[in-house]
Order: C-alpha cells, then sequence, then structure tokens
C-alpha cells in the first residue's frame, strides 16, 4: 500500500497510532508532506523516525525550512519567525550529538515527488503551485520547469491559494492529481479540481490524517479523544 500524510507537527505518538491502525509495514510506502517539527512536542524523534525507514519518504516543508535558516544564519529575524511558528521546541531538542545529523538529513529532502498508482500520476508537495505571472516566461515550460520554478520562488513551501494550483494544474499538470497539505481544513478530504488538501489540522483542529492512495481511503483520528473518527473515499468536485 501507498499512504500519504502531511503536517504531523511533533505528534509523534499520534502519528505512530495511525500507523498501527493501517497496519503499516516494510512492505508499504509512506509519503510524508512536510512540517513533522514545530508545534508539537516530538518534532525530533519524527524526523528521526523518517531517517531510520527506508520506506518512508520525507519532503521538505516550510517549518524544516525556517528551522534551517534559523539554525544556520544565526539572525534574530530567522530565529522570530520560526519560534513564532512554534519552533521552540524542535529547537530544545536539538543538540550537539544530532545536530548535524539533523540538518545534513534535513538539506537532503526532496520538495516534491512524482509517483504513479493503479496507473494515476500523483504530485505530491508541501502547500502549493502557480503559473509565472508574464506569458512570455511561461512559454515553453516543461512539467520540471514549473516545478523548479516554484521551487525557486517558495510557493511550493508557502502558497495557500487553492485556485492557482487548481491554474497550475490545468494548464500543465492535467494527468496528475495533486495532494499536498499546509492549509488546515476542518472539512472532510476531496479532491476539487484534481486537487486536495489533507492538513486537517492536527496542531489547531486535534486530527491527523492519512490517505491511503491504493485503496483510495482517508483515514482520519482525533488525537484529543483518541479514536479514529473516519473512514471514507475522498469525494471529487469537478
Amino acid at each position: 500500500m501507498i499512504y500519504v500524510m502531511s503536517d504531523i507537527h511533533g505528534q509523534y505518538d499520534a502519528f505512530i497510532r495511525m500507523l498501527n491502525f493501517i497496519n503499516f509495514s516494510s512492505n508499504d510506502m509512506l509519503y510524508i508532506l512536510g512540517d513533522v517539527i514545530d508545534r508539537g512536542p516530538d518534532g525530533v524523534p519524527l524526523l528521526e523516525y523518517c531517517m531510520q525507514h527506508e520506506n518512508v519518504v520525507l519532503l521538505i516543508g516550510n517549518h524544516e525550512k525556517m528551522m534551517l535558516d534559523a539554525i544556520e544564519k544565526q539572525s534574530h529575524f530567522d530565529y522570530a519567525l520560526w519560534y513564532e511558528n512554534g519552533g521552540l521546541s524542535t529547537d530544545e531538542s536539538i543538540n550537539n550529538q544530532n545536530k548535524k545529523r539533523i540538518l545534513d538529513y534535513v538539506h537532503s529532502l526532496p520538495y516534491y515527488k512524482e509517483i504513479t498508482v493503479n496507473k494515476q500520476k500523483y504530485m505530491l508537495i508541501h502547500a502549493g503551485l502557480e503559473i509565472p505571472h508574464y506569458a512570455k516566461e511561461f512559454q515553453n515550460f516543461t512539467v520540471k520547469n514549473l516545478m523548479e520554478w516554484n521551487v525557486a520562488n517558495e510557493n511550493i513551501l508557502w502558497l495557500r491559494k487553492e485556485p492557482l494550483t487548481w491554474q497550475a494544474r490545468e494548464r500543465l499538470l492535467s494527468e496528475y492529481r495533486i495532494v499536498h497539505g499546509h492549509t488546515p481544513q476542518s472539512a472532510p478530504c476531496y479532491f476539487e479540481n484534481g486537487v486536495m488538501n489533507i492538513d486537517t489540522g492536527v496542531a489547531k483542529l486535534n486530527k491527523l490524517t492519512c490517505y491511503n492512495i491504493t485503496a483510495n481511503k482517508i483515514y482520519s483520528l482525533n488525537i484529543k479523544t483518541d479514536e479514529f473518527e473516519e473512514v471514507y473515499e475522498p469525494y471529487e468536485l469537478i
């Protein structure tokens, strides 16, 4: 089975609970769409788990990028931005023994992954995509050009405007379904214009979601009650 999760934000116990619920094994593959750190207490153990399991692929999110910027640039601005977004709990767990290993690992993380499941292409990202504003700049763009352009301007880490991602998909990624996180939502997960957000706000709304791409099923865990509230197929809006 192939699974996708996002924005776990230091909730290691809930993460393990989800893995146990889906019977995750070495025969499965899990893609995490960034933001395993900050806000919750166990961001570093989540990073360590990802490092130790070859069948877990972590993408970089804006929180991992804020961590890199703060620690490596050592600027007041970057630390303030990181701490304002829940970085203190992560920073307090980084020490001389694990610092280099963690930074090297985060530097190695991809910004996106292309996968094919059941003959359907998926583009996995953290946040969003957009096309260049100038038509001349957009001429002759390939999928790779689009992705690299969004990496360079960090839309792929920060963008929250879903209609821009719909437009990018329509123009260049129509063969793909796009799955992302980054923006917490209370509604059930669904595909709209071929795009689905699976961030259900574990840090703010107390719900952790896992998408089983192979079976097209959503699993939802309420971390306050420790109960699985929903198992459903994501519906589609076109």
